[in-house]
């Protein structure tokens, strides 16, 4: 078993974030929420996201991660300011 300190787990928890957001800007990109596809189906990929193994709960908090960064911040700051190691799969919206 791998451990490690809580600097480093804070950092990895950082990464986790950044993956978030990166997959949030993506699924609007690729699966836009709403809107008319069938006036855009050159450009939109064909199925759903259940067929990419998306849920819609992880869906919905990448998404969320990815459009509001200022609040991300305000809560990973709260979190280490805690003194609690930061863990992404703690941040849920």
């Amino acid at each position: 078993m791998v451990t490690f300190k809580s600097d480093e787990q804070n950092q990895w928890g950082q990464f986790r974030v950044d993956i978030e957001s990166k997959k949030g800007e993506w699924l609007d990109e690729r699966y836009p929420p709403g809107g008319d596809r069938k006036s855009e189906i050159s450009k939109l990929p064909q199925g759903t996201l259940i067929d990419e193994g998306i849920t819609k709960k992880e869906s919905t908090n990448a998404r969320y991660i990815s459009r509001n960064p200022e609040i991300v911040e305000e809560v990973v700051a709260e979190i280490e300011k805690s003194g609690i190691v930061f863990a992404y799969n703690g941040l849920q919206f």
